[in-house]
This record gives C-alpha cells, sequence and structure tokens, in this order.
C-alpha cells in the first residue's frame, strides 16, 4: 500500500504527463505502469484534492472577431490573439504571449522535423516558456539569421533561442550559425559560406517544416539591442528611411514592398526560400511594432501571427483608417 506522500507524488505525476505534456491517458499508462482505468482514476482524484485546477480563460472570447478579421484580411492559416488587459508591463505582456505561444507551437510543430527561428527578446521568452520535454521528440532547431556586429546578451541571438528552443524538446538538437549577420563585402560572405559548419546550416534551410521569427521596427531604432544588431552597417541608413520593419534583415515599407538598401550581404535565410517553408510564424507586439507588422502581414511572408489584442485592435485601426482616406 502506498504512503500519502507517494500517493500524491503519483497523483502529481499523472497530472503533469497529462495536463502539462498533452498525452493520451494510454501514454501516461505506459510510462507510470498502470492500467488506463486506474490513469482516469488518478487524474479525478487529483481533482477533486485541488492538485489540478481546471480554469478557463473567457476573455478570448472577446479577440475572435479580430482574429477572424486578420486571417481573411491576409490569408493567414491563424491569428493567435492573445488578451492584455490594461496596466500591464511589456515584459508581462511579452510572458502571457510566450506562454501561449507554447501551445500554439506544439499545435504545429511536428516530431522528427526541422524548424527555423530567428533572435530577439519575443523569441527568447517564447523559448523560455517551452518546456514540454515529453513532445514534440527529435525536433532540429536551426538559428535563420548570423550574430549582430555589437554586443547582445547571449539569449536574444537566434544561437541562443536555437539552444533554449530544443534544450526543452526530447531529442532535440540545436545548430549555430556562427557568423555575423550582416558582413561588408561579397568576398567574404562567400567565404565565410564556405565554411562547412556554415554551408551545413544554409543547406538544411530547405527542409525547414516551421519558421519562427520576429517583426523588427523602424521605430524601434532607439532601442538598445536594435542598435547592437545593426549599428555600423548600411541597414541603419536602409531602415532610416521607407521602411517601418524588417524580416531577418531585410527591410519593407508599410504596403509590404522590399526598401533597397545600399549593399548589404546578410548571411540568412533567403525571402524566396523563406516563402516555402509551409508554417512561417512571427511573434511581434507592442506600439512601435503596429506599422511594422502591418507590412509584415503585406509582404506575403507570414502564414501565423502571434500577437496581442492591444497590437492586433491598433493594426485593424491603421488598415480602417487608410481606407477611410481612399477617394469614393
Amino acid at each position: 500500500m502506498q504512503n500519502p506522500a507517494e500517493k500524491i507524488n503519483s497523483l502529481i505525476r499523472a497530472s503533469q504527463l497529462y495536463y502539462v505534456h498533452h498525452l493520451k491517458q494510454s501514454q501516461v499508462a505506459e510510462i507510470m505502469h498502470v492500467h488506463r482505468t486506474e490513469v482516469s482514476r488518478m487524474l479525478n482524484e487529483a481533482r477533486q484534492l485541488g492538485i489540478v485546477e481546471v480554469t478557463v480563460d473567457a476573455t478570448f472570447g472577446t479577440v475572435t472577431g479580430i482574429s477572424d478579421r486578420l486571417q481573411q484580411e491576409f490569408g493567414l492559416a491563424t491569428a493567435f490573439i492573445i488578451p492584455d488587459p490594461p496596466g500591464l508591463t511589456y515584459l508581462q505582456r511579452l510572458t502571457k504571449v510566450g506562454k501561449y505561444t507554447d501551445s500554439f507551437l506544439h499545435a504545429i510543430i511536428r516530431s522528427n522535423t526541422q524548424i527555423g527561428v530567428s533572435w530577439g527578446l519575443s523569441l527568447a521568452v517564447a523559448a523560455d516558456c517551452f518546456r514540454h520535454d515529453l513532445f514534440p521528440k527529435n525536433v532540429t532547431v536551426l538559428p535563420l539569421i548570423g550574430g549582430p556586429r555589437g554586443m547582445i546578451r547571449a539569449p536574444l541571438h537566434a544561437n541562443g533561442v536555437a539552444y533554449r528552443l530544443a534544450s526543452g524538446i526530447t531529442g532535440g538538437v540545436p545548430y549555430s550559425l556562427d557568423t555575423p549577420a550582416i558582413v561588408r563585402s561579397r568576398q567574404l560572405r562567400a567565404e565565410l559560406l564556405d565554411n562547412p559548419n556554415v554551408s551545413r546550416v544554409v543547406e538544411m534551410w530547405s527542409g525547414l517544416e516551421v519558421a519562427i521569427f520576429g517583426i523588427g521596427a523602424s521605430k524601434a531604432t532607439g532601442t538598445r539591442s536594435w542598435r547592437e544588431f545593426y549599428k555600423g552597417t548600411p541597414l541603419a541608413e536602409g531602415l532610416s528611411g521607407d521602411a517601418v520593419g524588417d524580416i531577418l534583415a531585410r527591410p519593407f515599407d508599410i504596403r509590404g514592398e522590399p526598401v533597397s538598401v545600399p549593399e548589404v550581404g546578410i548571411i540568412g535565410i533567403d525571402m524566396d526560400l523563406l516563402r516555402t517553408v509551409p508554417r512561417r510564424v512571427a511573434i511581434a507586439l507592442g506600439k512601435p511594432k503596429d506599422e511594422a507588422i502591418l507590412g509584415a502581414l503585406r509582404t506575403g511572408l507570414v502564414t501565423d501571427l502571434v500577437t496581442t489584442q492591444s497590437t492586433a485592435e491598433t493594426v485593424i485601426s491603421i488598415i480602417d483608417s487608410e481606407k477611410d482616406r481612399r477617394p469614393a
């Protein structure tokens, strides 16, 4: 007969496997070496004891119309809109987005596949929230772009995001791209791409199932992370013109059209190749990124958007105001 402590630990373990790791009851039974009927009994007892509390976030009902609007407007597979009540700090909003992004990514990432990630705070927070170590399995995580020219915290680097995301996956394999994102000459770019480790990652981009990236914003050019990433490069000049933002260091305007910049040698996935990736998930939020998100959606590069309700509402208001200004 189990002592009380062992019993409680068993109930917690069963609840974690079922509710946190999203395993089927038959899988929980196999792991815990019990019958499936016993798993059902344990889950019921865990709820009765208060170990498991089921809650429903009803605030998501208020964003259904916003989600539908963005999906129809831009042909998105998913517009995943997370409610963000007033009073939250930017980091609190990011964390909430990261937690919900975790469940969304599990819905589209399969075992034994390759995914790609970019750099940035949004991606780093999402990676930290990806903690289900039992599913999916054997996922290879690739950086989509090289590193910044300036100093930037390692967790924000694409290599850091790849490592942290893969570490939460059973059999997860992270790769690194040990090059600058932006180089000053074609010759240097060619030499770096000739490195076997670099060329291996570049070759693997063609097999991506999911690409997850942030959206840079010209209005955020004063932030430390932006300065560190782009400082001393021709791209900084390009983003100070008509560009409202960039995806993987490729700038675009509010219409979603590419913005030409001075000679820039970028070591990152090509946009034409990115378009071939089945699911292309953009994670972005915040007022400085409103126009950048709109421009990014118009590029056609985004198949799935993850953002907050307040950001999505502002994007829609910009669309509506543009329509109001058009001549009848």
